[in-house]
């Protein structure tokens, strides 16, 4: 987000600089400084979010990848351990009761990028969190480290 807002304020005082190539009246330099001093105060406000929050992460380090991180890091809620296990379970359920076919032709329908996403998912889940099946291999779609 910070990125964003400095590349912003950027292109708009490069911009906002190049009204000062011809002769300007007073009124126009007085817009062209406001709109220049609004976009160096842009970028000074977002470099400070960007020092506070990297300051904050080296004495707050449970915000450094794990799951009581602060929502700013996060940028956003990490669903709870047991909410997730009760989610996991009721769509293990759904899928036990959908019939194949028809769960073969909307797996078909998403995209390359969708269908990868779901592949590592199911590796993820069957190395980490499944309990080890007779065959080891046969949920692992990708290597995992």
């Amino acid at each position: 987000v910070t990125d964003c807002v400095i590349s912003f304020c950027i292109v708009l005082l490069v911009t906002t600089s190049t009204l000062y190539l011809n002769k300007i009246d007073s009124t126009m330099y007085a817009f062209a400084s406001a709109v220049s001093t609004a976009m160096l105060s842009g970028i000074g406000v977002a470099i400070g979010i960007m020092v506070l929050m990297t300051t904050s992460a080296l004495f707050y380090r449970s915000a450094m990848g794990g799951k009581k991180e602060l929502t700013f890091f996060n940028l956003g809620r990490v669903a709870t351990s047991e909410e997730l296990a009760r989610k996991v379970k009721d769509l293990a359920v759904e899928l036990e009761k959908a019939n194949a076919a028809d769960l073969s032709t909307q797996l078909k329908a998403l995209s390359v990028f969708d269908t990868q996403k779901i592949t590592t998912c199911i590796t993820l889940l069957a190395t980490e969190v499944a309990p080890p099946a007779e065959d080891g291999r046969s949920f692992k779609f990708n290597k995992r480290i």
